[in-house]
């Protein structure tokens, strides 16, 4: 796994906690599962562009030579 998966992961994790503090945070009542899936918008895209890329290291299948 390179720096960069790492570095990714870790601030992924760190967004997806965000969002689910947000999405119980009572001042959303009626909105909690809007407010999650907003604030899931971003890592959503961040990694599905990393893996359309194939730039994600820790995916890379070996090749059978």
């Amino acid at each position: 796994m390179s720096k960069k998966d790492r570095i990714a992961l870790v601030l992924s994790v760190i967004f997806i906690g965000f969002a689910v503090a947000a999405a119980m945070d009572e001042s959303y009542a009626s909105d909690k599962l809007q407010v999650f899936l907003t604030l899931m918008v971003v890592p959503t895209v961040y990694w599905g562009y990393r893996f359309i890329k194939g730039d994600i290291s820790f995916l890379k299948m070996k090749s059978e030579d």
